[in-house]
């Protein structure tokens, strides 16, 4: 028979045992956080184009963001990867793109959105978004994409106009995944303003 004390014997077998529990539920938690994904963000969902907004876009809070980026789905991969960069889309056809009301500056366009996604106001925040982010998709949709965002806020970063483009870029806050960068970029046709694109360019 072994000299060990039995209740030592038992100490230890319970020490080791609490040791692989708390070990298998670390493991277990390591890879439940590298597996969750963050919405696809093709808009916001924006928000049009890259708003920044705590709705959706927010700036409003709410901006469409991703508001943060379009508002749609139709457009959003295009308008990132044109986005990121601050380049006009291959694509952007100026006889169909959405025009900014005479008068309004882009940085003034884009508060706009913001603003009227914050308000609630879905109708005229869409309005605002790029024509691609516009195409299949409705008010509607653009209301329950910045909404599953949980957008709190939004802050314009900077507003830049060089020649005929201009580049406004918002960060849109959100309550689960952080914050969006929303890039939104113009192109100036004659003299008025055109929304070429919005989106999402980063995360911080």
């Amino acid at each position: 028979m072994s000299d060990t004390p039995r209740s030592s014997t038992n100490t230890v077998v319970i020490v080791l045992v609490v040791a692989v529990v708390v070990l298998a539920a670390g493991l277990g938690y390591a890879i439940w956080n590298n597996s969750r994904t963050v919405p696809a963000v093709s808009e916001l969902p924006t928000p049009s184009g890259a708003g920044t907004g705590a709705t959706g876009a927010g700036a409003a809070g709410t901006g469409s963001g991703a508001t943060g980026s379009g508002s749609g789905a139709t457009g959003g991969s295009t308008g990132a990867a044109t986005g990121a960069q601050g380049t006009v889309p291959a694509d952007f056809d100026a006889k169909t793109a959405t025009k900014v009301t005479a008068g309004m500056t882009p940085e003034k366009w884009v508060a706009a959105y913001y603003a009227a996604a914050d308000k609630g106001d879905w109708v005229t925040a869409f309005s605002h978004l790029p024509a691609a982010k516009q195409q299949g998709s409705s008010p509607d949709a653009l209301k329950q994409q910045v909404e599953g965002y949980g957008i709190v806020g939004y802050k314009i970063a900077s507003a830049s106009e060089q020649g005929d483009k201009a580049t406004v870029v918002v960060d849109q806050q959100t309550s689960q995944y952080g914050t969006f960068e929303n890039t939104w970029v113009f192109k100036k046709d004659g003299n008025t303003w055109l929304v070429a694109s919005k989106a999402v360019t980063g995360m911080k």
